[in-house]
């Protein structure tokens, strides 16, 4: 929260693209409950470490969120992109074994992409607007069955357009 405004200043001074993903890992609470909290500590840096590794090196970043929820900051990239980074992402962990604590475990996660285009004025970017539409994407995913990549560009009014 702390340097995301400052990217999203930078994208509206220089007229570039921002992006932002929003993802979780699906049904967490179980992996949790069904195996315990260390278990459960040990997937999401596992997680963690796979998003990092769909990111590009010195260009994006990863943070988490809270909870299980992390977020990709996307800097100079389109939605389209993003969501092509996002794709990746999902894919990598959907496939990944997690091998923790003599158990092996397999999550899915999904994802709410959201970003300001080049031809966007951006007077009016925030954080809130980029956030919550993200949300609103990763929520959408979560409707349409998880496992999933859900994506819009967002307009500086707050407006999105799927």
């Amino acid at each position: 929260m702390e340097r995301l405004p400052q990217e999203i200043e930078t994208a509206s001074r220089d007229s570039h693209p921002l992006s932002v993903v929003l993802c979780d890992v699906d049904h967490f609470k179980l992996v949790n409950d069904g195996h315990g909290h260390h278990v459960g500590d040990e997937v999401l840096k596992g997680f963690a470490k796979l998003l990092i590794e769909a990111a590009r090196p010195g260009i994006d970043w990863v943070v988490r969120y809270g909870g299980e929820e992390f977020v990709i900051v996307l800097p100079e990239t389109r939605v389209v992109d993003a969501i092509a980074i996002a794709e990746k992402a999902r894919v990598a962990i959907a496939a990944h074994l997690f091998e923790l604590a003599n158990t092996t475990l397999k999550v899915t996660a999904s994802f709410g992409v959201a970003g300001f285009d080049t031809d966007r004025a951006y007077r009016d970017a925030s954080v809130d607007s980029l956030i919550g539409a993200a949300d609103g994407c990763l929520y959408r995913s979560k409707k349409m069955g998880r496992n999933r990549v859900t994506g819009e560009e967002v307009h500086p009014d707050g407006r999105a357009n799927s």
